[in-house]
Protein backbone atom coordinates (compact mmCIF):
# COMPACT_ATOMS: atom_id res chain seq x y z
CA UNK A 1 0.00 0.00 0.00
CA UNK A 2 1.23 3.16 -0.86
CA UNK A 3 1.77 5.87 2.10
CA UNK A 4 2.87 8.77 2.78
CA UNK A 5 6.17 9.83 4.89
CA UNK A 6 5.58 8.34 8.52
CA UNK A 7 6.45 11.25 11.43
CA UNK A 8 7.34 8.74 14.23
CA UNK A 9 8.48 10.80 17.52
CA UNK A 10 11.87 9.88 18.37
CA UNK A 11 13.80 9.50 21.46
CA UNK A 12 16.40 11.95 22.59
CA UNK A 13 19.53 12.11 20.32
CA UNK A 14 21.86 11.73 23.21
CA UNK A 15 20.34 8.56 24.16
CA UNK A 16 20.11 7.00 20.36
CA UNK A 17 23.91 7.85 19.62
CA UNK A 18 25.38 9.07 23.69
CA UNK A 19 29.03 8.90 22.27
CA UNK A 20 27.58 11.03 18.67
CA UNK A 21 25.36 13.37 19.96
CA UNK A 22 27.20 16.21 17.89
CA UNK A 23 28.68 16.88 15.01
CA UNK A 24 32.59 17.17 15.84
CA UNK A 25 33.21 20.65 14.42
CA UNK A 26 30.16 21.83 16.85
CA UNK A 27 31.23 23.00 20.69
CA UNK A 28 28.26 22.24 22.61
CA UNK A 29 27.80 20.09 26.16
CA UNK A 30 26.33 16.81 24.59
CA UNK A 31 24.82 15.59 28.02
CA UNK A 32 22.33 18.51 27.33
CA UNK A 33 18.91 18.20 25.31
CA UNK A 34 18.42 21.80 25.75
CA UNK A 35 21.79 22.65 23.93
CA UNK A 36 22.55 19.93 22.10
CA UNK A 37 22.74 21.05 18.38
CA UNK A 38 22.61 18.57 15.33
CA UNK A 39 22.57 19.32 11.52
CA UNK A 40 19.43 17.84 10.21
CA UNK A 41 19.24 17.34 6.44
CA UNK A 42 22.58 18.23 6.13
CA UNK A 43 21.59 22.21 6.04
CA UNK A 44 22.20 24.34 9.20
CA UNK A 45 22.38 23.73 12.54
CA UNK A 46 19.27 23.50 14.85
CA UNK A 47 18.59 22.47 18.08
CA UNK A 48 16.85 19.12 18.90
CA UNK A 49 14.16 20.43 21.13
CA UNK A 50 12.80 22.64 17.82
CA UNK A 51 13.23 19.68 15.68
CA UNK A 52 11.17 17.35 18.14
CA UNK A 53 8.28 20.09 17.86
CA UNK A 54 4.71 19.16 18.42
CA UNK A 55 2.84 16.69 16.10
CA UNK A 56 1.40 19.85 14.25
CA UNK A 57 4.31 20.21 12.49
CA UNK A 58 4.26 22.08 8.88
CA UNK A 59 3.19 20.40 5.75
CA UNK A 60 6.04 21.67 3.69
CA UNK A 61 8.61 20.10 7.18
CA UNK A 62 11.75 17.98 5.63
CA UNK A 63 12.18 14.26 7.26
CA UNK A 64 14.44 14.28 9.64
CA UNK A 65 17.02 12.30 7.78
CA UNK A 66 19.88 12.84 10.16
CA UNK A 67 18.77 10.14 12.09
CA UNK A 68 19.55 7.80 9.37
CA UNK A 69 23.45 9.52 8.48
CA UNK A 70 25.25 7.38 10.80
CA UNK A 71 27.64 4.46 9.89
CA UNK A 72 26.13 1.45 10.59
CA UNK A 73 29.18 -0.28 11.39
CA UNK A 74 30.53 2.46 14.18
CA UNK A 75 27.20 4.48 15.13
CA UNK A 76 29.29 7.88 13.92
CA UNK A 77 27.67 10.33 12.58
CA UNK A 78 28.43 11.18 8.60
CA UNK A 79 28.81 14.89 8.57
CA UNK A 80 30.48 14.46 5.02
CA UNK A 81 28.91 16.43 1.71
CA UNK A 82 28.32 12.71 -0.27
CA UNK A 83 26.43 10.48 2.77
CA UNK A 84 27.50 6.96 1.75
CA UNK A 85 23.94 5.90 2.80
CA UNK A 86 22.59 8.22 0.12
CA UNK A 87 24.24 6.73 -2.42
CA UNK A 88 23.10 3.56 -1.78
CA UNK A 89 19.67 4.80 -1.31
CA UNK A 90 19.24 6.78 -3.82
CA UNK A 91 21.26 4.86 -6.71
CA UNK A 92 20.93 1.07 -5.89
CA UNK A 93 18.29 0.58 -3.48
CA UNK A 94 15.63 2.92 -5.12
CA UNK A 95 15.98 1.75 -8.40
CA UNK A 96 16.17 -1.51 -7.25
CA UNK A 97 12.96 -1.13 -5.46
CA UNK A 98 11.12 0.78 -8.79
CA UNK A 99 12.40 -2.58 -10.52
CA UNK A 100 10.50 -4.67 -8.15
CA UNK A 101 7.24 -2.62 -8.38
CA UNK A 102 7.43 -2.62 -12.41
CA UNK A 103 8.16 -6.63 -12.43
CA UNK A 104 4.88 -6.89 -10.09
CA UNK A 105 2.97 -5.31 -12.44
CA UNK A 106 4.46 -6.98 -15.50
CA UNK A 107 3.30 -10.35 -14.26
CA UNK A 108 -0.09 -9.72 -12.49
CA UNK A 109 -0.42 -8.45 -16.12
CA UNK A 110 0.44 -11.61 -17.93
CA UNK A 111 -1.26 -13.55 -15.79
CA UNK A 112 -4.85 -11.72 -16.55
CA UNK A 113 -4.17 -12.07 -19.86
CA UNK A 114 -3.41 -15.79 -19.94
CA UNK A 115 -7.20 -15.59 -18.58
CA UNK A 116 -10.38 -16.10 -20.97
CA UNK A 117 -12.34 -14.05 -18.26
CA UNK A 118 -10.44 -10.79 -18.60
CA UNK A 119 -12.76 -8.47 -19.39
CA UNK A 120 -11.65 -5.61 -22.27
CA UNK A 121 -13.45 -2.72 -19.50
CA UNK A 122 -10.44 -4.07 -16.71
CA UNK A 123 -7.90 -4.53 -19.11
CA UNK A 124 -8.84 -0.51 -19.84
CA UNK A 125 -9.05 0.28 -16.14
CA UNK A 126 -6.07 -1.81 -15.03
CA UNK A 127 -3.72 -0.29 -17.22
CA UNK A 128 -5.07 3.44 -16.60
CA UNK A 129 -4.59 2.37 -12.91
CA UNK A 130 -1.27 1.43 -13.39
CA UNK A 131 0.23 4.13 -15.27
CA UNK A 132 -0.38 6.21 -12.38
CA UNK A 133 1.25 4.32 -9.63
CA UNK A 134 4.18 3.80 -11.77
CA UNK A 135 4.61 7.61 -12.16
CA UNK A 136 4.43 8.04 -8.92
CA UNK A 137 6.99 5.33 -8.13
CA UNK A 138 8.96 7.29 -10.44
CA UNK A 139 8.68 10.73 -8.72
CA UNK A 140 8.88 9.75 -5.40
CA UNK A 141 12.17 9.63 -3.29
CA UNK A 142 13.76 7.27 -0.50
CA UNK A 143 12.00 9.52 1.96
CA UNK A 144 8.78 10.86 0.35
CA UNK A 145 5.80 10.51 -1.99
CA UNK A 146 6.83 13.97 -3.55
CA UNK A 147 4.40 13.29 -7.02
CA UNK A 148 1.76 11.79 -5.13
CA UNK A 149 0.55 8.29 -4.23
CA UNK A 150 -1.85 5.62 -5.13
CA UNK A 151 -2.95 1.84 -4.03
CA UNK A 152 -1.20 -0.67 -6.07
CA UNK A 153 -4.23 -2.25 -6.42
CA UNK A 154 -2.43 -5.65 -8.41
CA UNK A 155 -0.96 -6.77 -5.04
CA UNK A 156 -3.98 -6.63 -3.42
CA UNK A 157 -6.18 -9.95 -2.93
CA UNK A 158 -8.12 -10.71 -5.71
CA UNK A 159 -11.55 -10.30 -4.17
CA UNK A 160 -11.02 -6.61 -3.28
CA UNK A 161 -8.75 -5.52 -6.05
CA UNK A 162 -11.11 -4.06 -8.10
CA UNK A 163 -12.17 -2.24 -5.10
CA UNK A 164 -8.62 -0.77 -4.44
CA UNK A 165 -8.92 0.23 -8.29
CA UNK A 166 -11.68 2.08 -8.58
CA UNK A 167 -12.93 2.87 -4.84
CA UNK A 168 -15.72 1.52 -2.65
CA UNK A 169 -19.41 1.74 -3.78
CA UNK A 170 -21.10 4.54 -1.03
CA UNK A 171 -24.01 3.66 0.52
CA UNK A 172 -26.91 6.53 -0.33
CA UNK A 173 -29.49 7.27 1.85
CA UNK A 174 -30.99 10.63 0.94
CA UNK A 175 -30.77 12.91 -2.13
CA UNK A 176 -27.72 13.84 -3.32
CA UNK A 177 -27.06 17.94 -3.30
CA UNK A 178 -26.96 20.24 -6.20
CA UNK A 179 -24.93 22.97 -4.47
CA UNK A 180 -23.15 25.09 -6.90
CA UNK A 181 -22.36 27.84 -4.80
CA UNK A 182 -18.94 29.40 -5.78
CA UNK A 183 -15.81 28.94 -3.81
CA UNK A 184 -15.03 32.49 -1.49
CA UNK A 185 -11.67 33.52 -2.07
CA UNK A 186 -9.42 34.79 1.47
CA UNK A 187 -8.94 38.07 1.52
CA UNK A 188 -5.48 38.20 3.52
CA UNK A 189 -2.88 38.12 0.77
CA UNK A 190 -0.29 35.95 2.89
CA UNK A 191 -2.82 33.85 4.08
CA UNK A 192 -4.28 32.95 0.26
CA UNK A 193 -0.65 32.50 -1.05
CA UNK A 194 -0.56 29.57 1.22
CA UNK A 195 -4.26 28.38 -0.06
CA UNK A 196 -3.15 28.33 -3.23
CA UNK A 197 -0.40 26.53 -2.86
CA UNK A 198 -1.84 23.87 -1.17
CA UNK A 199 -4.52 23.40 -3.14
CA UNK A 200 -2.24 23.57 -5.56
CA UNK A 201 -0.56 20.92 -4.19
CA UNK A 202 -3.12 18.50 -4.56
CA UNK A 203 -3.92 19.43 -7.56
CA UNK A 204 -0.50 18.82 -9.07
CA UNK A 205 -0.39 15.09 -7.60
CA UNK A 206 -3.69 14.26 -9.49
CA UNK A 207 -6.09 13.79 -6.10
CA UNK A 208 -8.23 16.07 -7.94
CA UNK A 209 -9.07 16.16 -11.62
CA UNK A 210 -11.27 16.84 -14.07
CA UNK A 211 -15.15 15.54 -15.27
CA UNK A 212 -18.59 16.28 -14.92
CA UNK A 213 -19.58 18.29 -11.74
CA UNK A 214 -23.54 17.99 -10.55
CA UNK A 215 -22.82 19.95 -6.72
CA UNK A 216 -20.00 21.39 -5.41
CA UNK A 217 -17.76 21.32 -2.41
CA UNK A 218 -16.23 23.74 -0.32
CA UNK A 219 -12.61 24.51 1.60
CA UNK A 220 -10.85 27.25 4.11
CA UNK A 221 -8.07 27.02 6.11
CA UNK A 222 -7.01 27.15 9.74
CA UNK A 223 -4.06 27.60 11.94
CA UNK A 224 -1.71 24.94 12.11
CA UNK A 225 1.63 24.43 14.05
CA UNK A 226 3.94 27.82 13.87
CA UNK A 227 3.18 29.70 10.33
CA UNK A 228 1.51 26.97 8.68
CA UNK A 229 -2.23 26.42 7.26
CA UNK A 230 -4.17 23.12 7.60
CA UNK A 231 -6.73 22.76 4.74
CA UNK A 232 -10.25 22.11 5.95
CA UNK A 233 -12.08 21.03 3.05
CA UNK A 234 -16.03 20.61 3.70
CA UNK A 235 -18.32 17.98 2.56
CA UNK A 236 -21.42 19.21 5.40
CA UNK A 237 -22.41 22.72 4.50
CA UNK A 238 -23.48 21.11 0.92
CA UNK A 239 -25.29 18.34 2.57
CA UNK A 240 -23.23 15.65 0.45
CA UNK A 241 -22.77 13.77 4.24
CA UNK A 242 -26.18 13.74 5.28
CA UNK A 243 -26.81 12.08 1.36
CA UNK A 244 -24.55 9.07 2.80
CA UNK A 245 -24.70 6.58 5.31
CA UNK A 246 -21.54 4.69 6.94
CA UNK A 247 -21.33 1.82 8.71
CA UNK A 248 -20.32 2.16 12.33
CA UNK A 249 -17.35 0.90 13.24
CA UNK A 250 -14.78 0.64 16.39
CA UNK A 251 -12.07 3.23 17.30
CA UNK A 252 -9.45 2.31 19.91
CA UNK A 253 -9.22 5.39 22.55
CA UNK A 254 -6.93 6.49 25.33
CA UNK A 255 -8.47 4.29 27.59
CA UNK A 256 -7.61 1.09 25.28
CA UNK A 257 -4.31 2.39 25.04
CA UNK A 258 -3.88 2.22 28.86
CA UNK A 259 -4.91 -0.68 29.35
CA UNK A 260 -1.92 -2.45 27.36
CA UNK A 261 0.92 0.19 28.55
CA UNK A 262 3.70 -1.36 31.11
CA UNK A 263 6.62 1.24 33.17
CA UNK A 264 8.71 0.17 30.14
CA UNK A 265 6.53 0.35 27.11
CA UNK A 266 7.48 2.11 24.29
CA UNK A 267 5.40 4.50 22.60
CA UNK A 268 5.53 6.35 19.15
CA UNK A 269 3.58 9.01 17.30
CA UNK A 270 3.01 7.59 14.16
CA UNK A 271 1.24 10.47 11.14
CA UNK A 272 0.75 8.95 7.84
CA UNK A 273 0.47 11.52 5.63
CA UNK A 274 -2.35 11.73 2.89
CA UNK A 275 -3.50 8.52 4.08
CA UNK A 276 -6.85 8.92 3.01
CA UNK A 277 -5.69 10.51 0.03
CA UNK A 278 -4.38 7.30 -1.32
CA UNK A 279 -7.75 5.57 -1.94
CA UNK A 280 -9.83 5.73 -4.96
CA UNK A 281 -13.04 7.61 -4.43
CA UNK A 282 -16.55 6.02 -5.70
CA UNK A 283 -16.72 7.36 -9.24
CA UNK A 284 -20.50 7.60 -9.06
CA UNK A 285 -20.12 10.18 -5.98
CA UNK A 286 -17.49 11.75 -7.78
CA UNK A 287 -19.83 14.30 -9.72
CA UNK A 288 -20.86 15.40 -6.05
CA UNK A 289 -17.65 15.86 -4.97
CA UNK A 290 -16.76 19.78 -6.95
CA UNK A 291 -14.10 21.93 -5.92
CA UNK A 292 -13.81 25.27 -7.52
CA UNK A 293 -10.18 26.24 -7.40
CA UNK A 294 -10.69 29.67 -9.34
CA UNK A 295 -10.48 31.86 -7.21
CA UNK A 296 -6.84 30.66 -5.88
CA UNK A 297 -5.50 29.00 -9.27
CA UNK A 298 -5.93 31.47 -12.47
CA UNK A 299 -5.01 28.45 -15.16
CA UNK A 300 -8.10 26.65 -13.62
CA UNK A 301 -10.93 27.93 -15.44
CA UNK A 302 -13.41 25.53 -14.81
CA UNK A 303 -14.78 23.28 -12.04
CA UNK A 304 -12.81 19.98 -11.14
CA UNK A 305 -13.55 17.29 -8.37
CA UNK A 306 -12.46 14.93 -6.10
CA UNK A 307 -10.91 11.66 -6.98
CA UNK A 308 -9.76 10.28 -3.63
CA UNK A 309 -11.18 10.05 -0.29
CA UNK A 310 -10.87 13.73 0.87
CA UNK A 311 -11.00 14.33 4.56
CA UNK A 312 -14.31 15.87 4.35
CA UNK A 313 -15.87 13.22 3.30
CA UNK A 314 -17.82 10.65 5.81
CA UNK A 315 -16.94 7.76 4.15
CA UNK A 316 -13.38 8.54 3.88
CA UNK A 317 -12.01 6.76 7.63
CA UNK A 318 -14.45 3.63 7.12
CA UNK A 319 -13.36 2.66 3.66
CA UNK A 320 -8.98 4.22 4.44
Amino acid sequence: MAVGVVDVELPSFSQIAPETAMAPALSVDSTSDENLIVLLDHGGPESVESHRQKSAKNDNALVPTIFWARQPSTNALMTSEKNPLDVLRNNLFLPLWRKRIWRSWANYYKEQIAQEGYAEADQVADKGGAVECLQYAANCTWWEWAGGSKLFFWRWPEPIRHLARDGMPMCIKGELPRYRVPQQKERDPLRREMVADKVGNVLKKGYIGKGKVESLTSYFDVPKGEGDRRMVYDATKCGLNDAIWVPSFSLPDADTLLDIVENCSWMADIDIGEMFLNFPLDKFLQPYCGVDLGPYLLEVVSWLRWLRCAMCLKPSPYVA
